[in-house]
């Protein structure tokens, strides 16, 4: 049987970063990504369909001929811990738990890795990267932070890591690794030596470089904010311009990414309160949270500001 190991992100901790430098240096492990059409159709199936009309079959057919019975076999998506905007689909959708069972239900006897990042600082990077994607609302209205907002595109309980890594446990008894991603960002080498550890491969040794380091300030995303109103998307049906064409590469050609990545300079400290004010909201929510979940795991969280 091969061995199967399920990188699951989350979001914004290094994701691609990992799959484009880190693991294609490992020669004693297979990598399967987006970047492979078999592996964009599994993909697709476990985070889209109910696991009620599931069929395991017909998606592990999808990657089973290209599994290696002779090493570790390394399914990497960050859509595996859930879609960034669920709310879009249905007011205060999490839709987690459906995506864990599909899984389960093709690879039940295989490992996990999930990184965590500190909650204010992901709730920040969650914000920007919805912008960049086409959206709409100011950050309150984004989490449903405002009074009269009873729908939000994300649900807070998003950031209550304790609960979701006990159900990729549960999912995957195995055997779970769960990192921070602030290690990854202040001791790379230790990060890395824990992952390859986990996985049973040899570590190459590479530092890696840093990637998607935004540009963008508060006045930057506000401008791309507004700017987005014109375009159709699937975060804003009442564009009055079509959606822009997708590039060779299957993604949209959207000149607010555009924005994101050339903006001139560095963002200001100054004028980013309201990001960060709603960021330290959410981590003040979680911290309880926080604290149980690393008196069960030793993850160091209180070194990097979880509590």
């Amino acid at each position: 049987m091969a061995e199967v190991v399920l990188h699951l992100g989350l979001h914004k901790t290094a994701t691609g970063t990992l799959q484009r430098q880190f693991f294609p240096a490992c020669a004693d492990c297979q990598l399967f990504t987006a970047a492979m059409p078999e592996m964009r159709g599994f993909v697709d199936l476990v985070t889209r369909k109910d696991p009620m009309f599931f069929s395991s079959k017909e998606a592990k057919g999808l990657l089973e001929s290209r599994l290696d019975g002779r090493r570790p076999n390394v399914l990497s998506n960050e859509s595996f811990s859930g879609p960034p905007y669920a709310g879009v689909i249905e007011a205060g959708l999490d839709h987690r738990a459906p995506v864990l069972a599909n899984l389960r239900a093709c690879f039940p006897e295989a490992r996990a890795i999930l990184v965590l990042r500190r909650q204010d600082d992901l709730a920040r990077s969650f914000y920007r990267q919805y912008l960049k994607s086409g959206g709409t609302r100011d950050v309150r209205r984004f989490y449903g932070m405002k009074s009269e907002v009873r729908h939000p595109l994300m649900t807070l309980d998003r950031f209550r890591f304790g609960p979701y890594v006990g159900a990729v446990k549960e999912a995957f008894p195995a055997g779970l690794l769960v990192l921070a991603y602030e290690e990854f960002v202040r001791d790379q080498a230790s990060f890395l030596e824990k992952l390859t550890q986990f996985i049973g491969i040899s570590n190459p040794g590479i530092t890696l470089r840093s990637e998607n380091a935004t540009r963008l300030g508060p006045l930057g995303m506000e401008v791309s904010r507004v700017l987005n109103h014109l375009f159709r998307s699937s975060l804003n049906h009442a564009g009055m311009l079509p959606s822009p064409p997708r590039s060779d590469s299957n993604r949209r050609l959207r000149p607010v990414a555009l924005l994101h990545d050339k903006w001139p300079g560095r963002p200001s400290p100054r004028g980013q309160s309201r990001l960060a004010d709603v960021g330290m909201e959410i981590l003040d929510l979680v911290k309880e949270d926080n604290h149980r979940l690393d008196e069960s795991y030793r993850l160091g969280l209180g070194d990097y500001g979880y509590y």
